[in-house]
């Protein structure tokens, strides 16, 4: 077998190591980067062939092959936040970046960048907050509407907000950190959250700020299952 016949076998080895690979785990970047370089090589020799050959069945061997490890390189990019829920609580990313900003973001908590930073401003009713974000120099007020389960943008914070903060010391029992070893989840939690938390006026909803270390950050939602609302995502 020809040294090039070996790369999409090597190519899918490490999408298989880099599907099974926790996110968390410090081999993630190494299986991500093993991976990434491999897929390129994958391509460039499948380009050849196809010049070579046309689609013969080397090029489609090799086409599939980068099919496979882009799906999996794409679904490993999946963002999450650096906080998870604990059993019993229920936690909402409101500034979820969706599919495909998503995956930009997890790069950025790769490279340790911080696109945007966040401000909560108070509670207008138990069901609505509002919070400041902070993106590359550009300032801008959102309003949560908890029942619709979404974001607007605001032209300014109202007056009369309730906003009473508690320290994160105080809801620390809700969330777990994203980390790995698991064992560590509970140890390093509140490294993970920014400042004070605010509570709803009714004490249902708990709404912080949590941040990857040196890496992006969000607005979360915490809350009982009983509690949160079905629309949630």
């Amino acid at each position: 077998m020809k040294k090039s016949k070996w790369t999409p076998v090597l190519l899918l080895l490490a999408a298989v190591l880099l599907v099974v690979t926790p996110k968390d785990s410090p081999w993630s970047l190494i299986a991500f980067l093993t991976a990434g370089i491999l897929l390129v090589a994958t391509l460039v020799l499948a380009l050849k062939a196809y010049r070579r050959q046309g689609m013969r069945r080397t090029t489609i061997l090799f086409l599939a092959t980068v099919l496979l490890t882009a799906i999996a390189l794409f679904s490993y990019l999946r963002y999450r936040p650096a906080l998870l829920a604990a059993p019993g609580y229920t936690l909402h990313n409101v500034t979820d970046p969706g599919i495909l900003h998503g995956r930009i973001k997890t790069l950025q908590t790769i490279a340790e960048q911080v696109p945007c930073t966040y401000q909560l401003l108070g509670w207008q009713s138990g069901d609505a907050f509002y919070y400041r974000s902070e993106c590359d120099g550009n300032g801008r007020i959102w309003r949560y509407v908890i029942a619709d389960d979404a974001v607007e943008p605001a032209a300014a914070a109202p007056d009369g907000l309730y906003a009473a903060p508690i320290p994160a010391s105080d809801v620390i029992e809700g969330v777990l950190a994203d980390v790995y070893p698991r064992d560590l989840a509970t140890v390093s939690r509140e490294t993970f959250i920014v400042g004070d938390a605010l509570p709803s006026p009714d004490g249902r909803f708990i709404a912080l700020i949590s941040r990857h270390v040196y890496g992006p950050q969000d607005v979360l939602l915490l809350t009982s299952p009983v509690s949160f609302p079905p629309q949630s995502r």
